[in-house]
């Protein structure tokens, strides 16, 4: 704005000088008519001819030109009353309007350069606006992306809340804590652990709809995620939706990809739903998949056991024996087959193998007295009673021995 005044005021300097000028130069030109009438009056040379030029010379003097007479600087005038007066030469005009015309001249090019110099001024504002109007959009997008969140940092802060709300379990603040999940999965859906804290969180304080809502929504976000699955069959089973709960087991049947925590989880699914032929057929293919792991054998021979087939399951045992010496769990497990079906001196014997690998369990020496006393061996009983009151004297499976023994003692006292 300001730069158009000063242009504005510059324009109107140019016409003011402009006009004065002009009006100069009218000046001067009836100053030389006045002159040459003034000649002609008082009979001076070169008043033959006294038509003047347009530049105010009289056409045809030879005036400034050399006649043998030099000009001198002023010329007098003779009044009426007698008096000389001193009056301009044709030379002093023309000077004079050298000067006027020189000054004009000037004065019109200083205002030229003046206008082109505001003119420049104008463009180069006009231009530094225009670059500053096209610059304003770019640095405004450049402030929005810089305003967007990374996928890492949306990741990190939603990561971040997850932390805040198990903290909020931990100090009991449940309706918080689910507050902060929420935000977490409205900012990040694809992290698995953040619903697996929401549908426990859920579950926790039971709300098992919620739950199973927020299962669904995480097989919605993450359909390849088996997890979900696996959560959601648990849900109905605990409150007796077994259908539910076995389409989505024999889903995640399908889903996982068979590591030891699958076989686990989906043997226990069907056990729990009493689907004894899933269960076993499960448990079947893990002993195939794995035939060298541990808890494939001992989940098959276990099977076996519960479904009274102890011959398949005393072979299980043996070769889990075989497999792992040092293991006293199959030298319990087959014990225990040989005392529920009263083979007593066999079921001794591999109690006794089982302390060898791991002595003073308390409670394969419970089994032990147990046993002994069954078969009438009362004073082998006492023993193994009283040794557990020695090695945990005051604890409940002390005094349970030491009630035991006195019982014992009473018999034998008969």
């Amino acid at each position: 704005m300001y730069k158009q005044i000063i242009i504005g005021v510059l324009g109107v300097l140019l016409v003011v000088m402009t006009v004065v000028a002009a009006h100069q130069h009218l000046a001067l030109k009836r100053l030389v008519l006045r002159l040459d009438a003034a000649e002609a009056r008082a009979g001076l040379p070169g008043s033959e001819d006294s038509s003047v030029s347009p530049m105010g010379t009289k056409r045809g003097s030879s005036r400034g030109t050399d006649t043998g007479k030099t000009p001198s600087p002023e010329e007098t005038k003779v009044t009426a009353d007698g008096k000389a007066v001193a009056v301009l030469t044709h030379d002093d005009v023309a000077n004079h309007q050298r000067q006027q015309s020189a000054s004009k001249s000037e004065a019109g090019k200083n205002g030229q350069e003046q206008k082109q110099n505001s003119t420049a001024v104008t463009g180069a504002t006009a231009a530094t606006g225009r670059a500053s109007t096209n610059k304003q959009p770019r640095s405004s997008r450049d402030r929005g992306k810089k305003g967007e969140k990374t996928p890492e940092e949306i990741a990190a802060h939603s990561r971040a809340l997850l932390i805040q709300a198990q903290q909020h379990i931990q100090d009991g603040d449940y309706a918080e804590a689910e507050e902060m999940l929420q935000q977490s999965l409205e900012e990040n859906q694809s992290d698995p652990r953040i619903w697996k804290q929401m549908a426990q969180l859920q579950r926790q304080v039971g709300a098992t709809n919620n739950e199973i809502s927020t299962c669904q929504q995480w097989l919605d976000a993450l359909p390849d995620d088996t997890e979900p699955y696996y959560l959601l069959a648990e849900a109905y089973m605990r409150v007796g939706m077994d259908t539910e709960a076995y389409q989505y087991t024999n889903d995640y049947e399908q889903m996982a990809p068979g590591t030891t925590g699958d076989y686990i989880r989906m043997s226990h699914l069907y056990r729990s739903m009493n689907a004894r032929e899933d269960e076993a057929r499960v448990l079947s293919q893990w002993t195939e998949t794995m035939p060298e792991s541990m808890d494939a054998q001992n989940s098959w021979a276990d099977y076996q056991r519960r479904m009274g087939n102890y011959g398949e399951a005393l072979s299980q045992y043996e070769n889990m024996a075989a497999m792992a010496p040092d293991n006293p769990k199959p030298y319990q497990q087959m014990a225990e087959i040989y005392r529920r079906n009263g083979d007593y001196v066999q079921a001794q014997q591999y109690y006794e193998t089982a302390l060898s690998v791991r002595p003073g369990d308390i409670a394969t020496m419970n089994r032990l007295a147990d046993v002994r006393y069954a078969s009438g061996d009362l004073n082998g009983a006492l023993n193994v009673y009283s040794e557990i009151v020695s090695i945990e004297p005051g604890s409940r499976a002390a005094e349970q021995a030491e009630r035991r023994a006195i019982q014992i003692e009473r018999q034998l006292e008969q």
